[in-house]
């Protein structure tokens, strides 16, 4: 009898474990939530990056702004030197003390050299750039685009600009973007992976001779903006070439003279997040006129990039935004029919 009562004792026992389906069930589920949760991390990240970008370029037109309270007339783009061993100033950096910034000469003898207002937090790969500018001057249209009209920043002394000289209204007339830098070599596979942190080579046609000696005609500026055109579509989506140039990243900076200056302007006449382009096969008295309007803007955010506007409004601009309104932003005195934002 007892060892009747004790056998069923034993079978009464609980196997305590865990089977191999609830192991992959729960891995299965965790493998879910991990492919719901991280992608929307990213997001959010991203979306506060572009979120602090815009507060940047906001202060940076509101400086603006009382630049002109203070002087009468926007800052200068040229760079002069102001003596005492100090770099030459910039427009950037005559607006640092309404930002408030050191003045330019103070920084450098303190060797600063990171101003977190003009990053991005989205460049992840400039960060360690020392006086990097994620900040970029519009001066649009270029030169010898097929466009007359003016930018909105004098280039010196001789023209010097005012918000009243704006006539396509400060709401329509951009003052900054965003810039990346490109690296100075690499190769094909690598440039086909990241393309806007390379340089690219584009073939440009040839002007006639007319519009070489009469640029201003009417039909010499219809050339040019037709030339301008085919190398913008090969840049971005023809027949470019990837160009290995042995040389150091060419970045933006905000301190001019112990670094190299890289491009701290931008036109209008490319897209945002167009390619870098160099031209090639043009003649000697078109050099350089394309590499004037192939100044991109661009950025490390998804599908476009941040401006300023001289009203102190910034607006996300898409890449995929029609050329009509984008460069009629560039210029202040164009009359150009802005057109709907997408």
């Amino acid at each position: 009898m007892q060892g009747i009562i004790h056998s069923g004792a034993r079978k009464s026992r609980c196997k305590c474990g865990v089977t191999l389906v609830e192991v992959i069930v729960v891995l299965a589920v965790v493998g879910l939530l991990l492919a719901l949760l991280v992608p929307a991390i990213q997001s959010s990240r991203n979306a506060a990056r572009r979120i602090q970008c815009a507060n940047h370029l906001r202060q940076l037109g509101l400086a603006i702004v009382n630049y002109h309270d203070a002087y009468s007339s926007l800052p200068l783009s040229d760079s002069w030197s102001v003596g005492n061993g100090c770099p030459g100033e910039s427009l950037i950096s005559r607006l640092f003390p309404y930002l408030g910034i050191n003045n330019l000469c103070d920084l450098v003898r303190s060797d600063v050299t990171t101003l977190p207002l003009l990053i991005c937090p989205a460049d992840g790969e400039g960060q360690a750039t020392p006086c990097l500018l994620s900040y970029i001057v519009n001066h649009s249209p270029g030169r010898g685009s097929g466009s007359l009209a003016q930018p909105p920043f004098g280039d010196d002394d001789r023209i010097v600009t005012r918000m009243s000289d704006i006539t396509d209204g400060l709401s329509n007339t951009a003052a900054f973007s965003e810039g990346i830098g490109t690296r100075g070599d690499g190769s094909p596979t690598e440039a086909s992976r990241t393309p806007l942190r390379y340089p690219w080579m584009v073939v440009v046609a040839s002007l006639s001779e007319e519009t070489l000696l009469h640029p201003l005609w009417p039909a010499s500026l219809a050339e040019r903006t037709a030339q301008t055109e085919h190398s913008i579509v090969d840049c971005n989506h023809g027949s470019r070439t990837f160009i290995s140039i042995p040389r150091p990243a060419e970045v933006a900076r905000w301190r001019n003279g112990q670094f190299s200056e890289g491009t701290w302007t931008y036109s209008h006449w490319l897209p945002p997040n167009s390619a870098y382009c160099y031209p090639t096969g043009r003649q000697g008295n078109d050099a350089n006129l394309f590499l004037d309007n192939s100044r991109r803007c661009a950025s490390d955010h998804l599908g476009g990039v941040n401006v300023v506007f001289f009203d102190g409004r910034v607006q996300f601009i898409n890449d995929r935004i029609d050329r009509v309104p984008w460069r009629a932003w560039g210029t202040r005195d164009g009359n150009e029919p802005t057109g709907d934002v997408p």
